[in-house]
């Protein structure tokens, strides 16, 4: 949401032997690390550097729950305060329930005591900069600038200097603004709401996270950086002018990284990869990496100290807020190459737990002011759903010991003239970008690259292609040279790059003129480097094929010899070659119809799951009748691993009936001799998951056989079990008898069945499934959110007997927080070792869905530091009641399609023509778009509720120890 309340709490677990804490159970108290020591101070125990000191700068009633803050040239104080309010958004925008605050310090010894209410209302404020008399507050979808021309302390005049016209559920579209050393306001465009613009002239449309930038009138806008990432919150120039922003979720969570700080070179693309990055311009087949990993830190206000007061070790030092794991960190920016790396080092770290820093900004004396806003903030930010906005926040100024009292002289180091004239896009440095382009400095050569680039000239084109063939060069730099070509985009001299013998630059040519917009790149040039002996251009023809898939007849022949050779490629090359065939097979029809051919006349299993496993890749919503008899073969084999393959291809490829019922009589033949298949049973249940909808019925006898296969020992058979019931027809005599299965599922297992009952709406069926779910055994694991819209389309008779339900589950929901603050009382010691048994055990199942290092599944968040963010009650309330909140990019979703099905799950992929929802650890739906009736947001997590039925109070006790332990 704001510059840094966009959070992370947990959703369950997954393995590894994690170090123990140092507040683990048993373990000594932690110790000051050398060269730091500790001062308590307003209830805090901050740790910070020994010639360092804290001092309270500010507190309530002065500012209550400060976020962001900027000072004026007098060295008074704009503080964005916040009411506390988490009322949705498009509540917030209409009341305006927060303020800013101007705070003066009377006495001139650096603490506040006068405060006057600079602007009454304003919607939730997301960054603060003070420019030519007037202050600039982001308070989304404007930019404001409230300017006081009376001088009585208080703004009289409201404008709106931007509208960026959109407003999602976090309030994340915007934060800012930040005055850059050219004179350009910037600002972040975060969340991925749809917004346009006109740009150089042209249209531009994004959902992409973005750094924009216009002059203070507001002309010139254009984006500087394009990311994936949720969050890009606060921007910082080093003197040269280049921008380093933190951000939240460069990545998809996991082996303990999330966030981070990125040097946001021009016309990079960064951020994890989804939908809104896929519209903009690359320059090779990966994202850009960012310069420093954070882990789940939820980074928000970012500082580039320019002062002299705290010595040279300092200068130009980053200063960044962690609002997760409650401190500001310090890290040195060190050149690398043509960009920079950090040394990272804490700064303030603070004891408590609602200790959530979200600014850091420098006063004229060179102190550092910290805004800790307090334990407030709940929405988007779900750390715990215990809201605490009686806990306040404070200001906090940082000083050297011995620093000299007078205000320091700022340097006002030139900017860098290559950055003048890239951001000018000055013709007349067209000599001057050309001679830096054969500096050996890096740093330079990538300005020059950026100017020539802006400039537009096509004269430079040939320098820049000599410019690519530079072992030295790294990433940054070769994507400055390639982003120059593209911006320029001249495909006759560009093209020129492909017939030269380096492989950098034909590289770098095949991507630019498939990124320009005027430019028909010839398929020659790039099947003619598929086998390239340099590995980045192979990657990058690839790459390029790939986007092409008409070009599929041409690859057709080469796929073939693949194929042909395919036991003799290492496992890593047939699965490599698997997801290259699977990306043109589904709009290719010679691919499609080589790899039918390829599977019926294979002859080895290596080919066979080769070719199984690149049909499962191809996504299509349909069979091809075209690969049917292979795949009749495939389930007729007595290779145990080759029906498995085949049986997942039909899960993940919807056959129709006639193609299905080949496959049950192929099954049937091949169990004649049991010594032919010794897997029958588990190859039925796997058949049956892949029925096409309401092939199989179930009456009451079949019922009765599938309700043992629930009870199965086996996780993967009782899923597939569970699977083909949500699949089939059910007699209204079959239902009844199902729901007599519901008190033995596990938490696990429960949500999974639920579906089954929407396929009714006879009245004995309802009031059975009501009776059921009223059972002490089946209750605590029931959601009315859940259970209500399957329901409510049954008779008055089963809505009555509904209601007292939902009478009954919202009187046990008022004594969830009783319930947690008994359990945390009453846990047990835990044990870690004990606790890591049971997240990887079959039990608990944590590790099927969560990742802890390198080792467990992708379904919930990663848990690898989750220790270091979360107090132990939060660790206990995400376990015990994991829909009380949810982690960013882990919400929940509901879809309801046309025929009345209503499934629940997290978003995987969101296309034009269908959506993936992940619904359990080991089951994924796709719905055709066009399937769809709607699509909101969902209340209930993936993970079950009735976990802590599942366990004892102990082996609660080991797994939160565990998980505290993960740091």
């Amino acid at each position: 949401m704001y510059r840094c309340l966009v959070l992370l709490p947990l959703l369950c677990f997954a393995p590894m032997s994690p170090t123990p804490a140092a507040d683990a159970p048993g373990s000594p108290a932690p110790e000051v690390a050398k060269g730091y020591h500790q001062i308590k101070l307003n209830g805090h125990t901050f740790t910070l550097p020994v010639d360092f000191t804290i001092e309270l700068a500010a507190g309530p009633p002065l500012a209550d729950r400060p976020i962001v803050a900027a000072l004026d040239e007098k060295g008074r104080l704009y503080v964005c305060d916040s009411s506390g309010s988490n009322e949705k958004v498009t509540e917030q925008v209409v009341k305006k329930p927060h303020r800013i605050m101007r705070l003066e310090s009377t006495k001139g010894d650096g603490i506040y005591d006068k405060s006057t209410v600079y602007v009454a209302n304003v919607m939730f404020p997301e960054g603060a900069m003070w420019l030519n008399g007037s202050l600039y507050v982001a308070a989304p979808p404007h930019i404001w600038k409230f300017t006081d021309t009376d001088g009585d302390g208080k703004a009289d005049k409201e404008e709106i200097w931007f509208d960026g016209k959109t407003l999602t559920g976090c309030a994340n579209d915007l934060h800012g603004p930040y005055l850059g050393p050219d004179g350009w306001i910037y600002w972040c465009k975060g969340a991925f709401a749809e917004q346009k613009y006109t740009v150089n002239g042209k249209p531009f449309v994004t959902k992409a996270s973005h750094i924009f930038r216009a002059r203070p009138d507001g002309s010139g806008l254009e984006p500087v950086m394009t990311g994936g990432m949720d969050n890009p919150v606060d921007v910082v120039f080093t003197p040269s002018g280049e921008r380093i922003f933190s951000c939240t979720f460069l990545q998809h969570p996991a082996n303990g990284k999330r966030d981070g700080l990125i040097h946001a070179v021009y016309g990079g693309v960064y951020g994890k990869e989804h939908a809104p990055v896929y519209d903009h311009p690359w320059t090779s087949p990966k994202l850009m990496e960012p310069m420093t990993h954070l882990g789940p830190a939820a980074p928000c206000g970012l500082h580039r100290y320019e002062s002299d007061q705290f010595g040279k070790d300092y200068e130009n030092n980053l200063f960044c807020c962690q609002f997760n794991l409650r401190k500001v960190s310090r890290h040195i920016l060190v050149p690398s190459g043509s960009t920079f790396t950090t040394k990272d080092s804490d700064f303030v770290v603070s004891d408590q737990h609602d200790f959530h820093p979200t600014d850091v900004i420098e006063d004229a004396d060179g102190s550092l002011l910290i805004l800790d806003t307090g334990g407030w903030y709940k929405l988007c930010c779900p750390s715990s759903q215990l809201v605490k906005p009686d806990v306040k926040g404070a200001i906090y100024r940082v000083k050297k010991v011995g620093a000299h009292k007078e205000r320091s002289k700022r340097k006002l180091e030139p900017m860098s003239r290559l950055y003048t004239i890239a951001l000018n896009r000055d013709p007349k440095g067209l000599g001057e970008a050309l001679d830096a382009l054969r500096s050996d400095n890096l740093q330079t050569r990538r300005l020059a690259a950026e100017a020539l680039g802006r400039m537009g000239s096509t004269k430079s084109i040939a320098a820049m292609l000599d410019a690519l063939d530079n072992p030295k060069n790294d990433s940054a730099l070769d994507h400055a040279l390639t982003y120059a070509l593209i911006e320029i985009a001249d495909p006759t001299e560009t093209a020129k790059g492909l017939l030269l013998k380096s492989p950098r630059i034909r590289r770098a040519a095949l991507t630019a003129l498939e990124q320009m917009p005027n430019s028909k790149l010839d398929s020659k040039h790039v099947l003619a480097e598929l086998n390239s002996s340099d590995a980045a251009l192979r990657e990058t023809a690839w790459w390029i094929a790939g986007r092409h898939p008409q070009w599929g007849n041409q690859l057709a022949s080469y796929f073939q010899v693949q194929l042909r050779i395919a036991e003799k490629l290492t496992p890593a090359q047939r699965e490599e070659l698997s997801l290259r065939l699977g990306k043109f097979a589904d709009k290719n029809q010679a691919i499609l119809l080589m790899l039918g051919d390829a599977l019926k006349s294979s002859k080895n299993s290596a080919t066979s799951t080769t070719v199984l496993k690149a049909m499962r890749a191809s996504g299509l919503k349909e069979f091809p009748e075209e690969w049917v008899s292979g795949v009749y073969g495939a389930i007729a084999s007595t290779d145990n691993g080759l029906n498995q393959e085949a049986l997942a291809l039909i899960r993940a490829v919807p056959m129709n009936k006639e193609q299905f019922q080949g496959v049950l009589h192929v099954a049937i033949d091949a169990i004649k001799d049991p010594l032919k298949d010794p897997y029958p049973r588990k190859k039925f249940l796997a058949i049956d998951a892949a029925a096409p909808p309401s092939f199989i019925e179930f009456d009451t006898n079949r019922c009765r056989r599938q309700m043992d296969w629930i009870h199965s020992k086996e996780a993967d058979e009782r899923s597939l079990a569970i699977e083909a019931c949500t699949r089939g027809a059910w007699t209204s005599d079959g239902l009844v008898e199902l729901t007599k299965v519901l008190k033995g599922l596990s938490p696990i297992d429960f949500p999974k069945l639920l579906p089954v009952f929407a396929k009714s709406t006879d009245e004995k069926v309802g009031l059975a499934f009501v009776e059921a779910l009223n059972d002490p055994k089946v209750t605590p694991s029931v959601r009315a959110e859940v259970v209500k819209p399957i329901l409510d389309k049954y008779p008055a008779t089963v809505l009555t007997e509904a209601a007292k339900l939902y009478a009954k589950l919202a009187e046990a929901r008022k004594g969830e927080t009783a319930k947690l603050e008994r359990l945390h009382k009453e846990l047990p010691t835990g044990d870690i070792r004990r606790g890591q048994a049971i997240f990887n055990g079959a039990k608990a199942q944590c590790a099927a869905c969560h990742k802890i290092g390198y080792v467990g599944g992708l379904v919930g968040p990663d848990l690898t530091k989750i220790g270091s963010i979360r107090t132990e009650r939060d660790l206990l309330e995400a376990i015990v009641f994991p829909s009380a909140s949810f982690v960013r990019s882990y919400e929940p979703v509901r879809v309801t399609t046309l025929d009345g099905r209503v499934l629940s799950g997290i978003l995987k992929k969101d296309a034009p023509d269908e959506i993936v929802l992940t619904v359990a650890a080991d089951k994924e739906e796709r719905i055709a778009r066009a399937d769809v009736e709607s699509i909101a947001p969902g209340t209930v997590s993936v993970m079950p509720d009735g976990f802590d039925k599942q366990v004892t109070p102990q082996e609660l006790a080991d797994l939160v120890a565990f998980l505290k332990a993960c740091k």
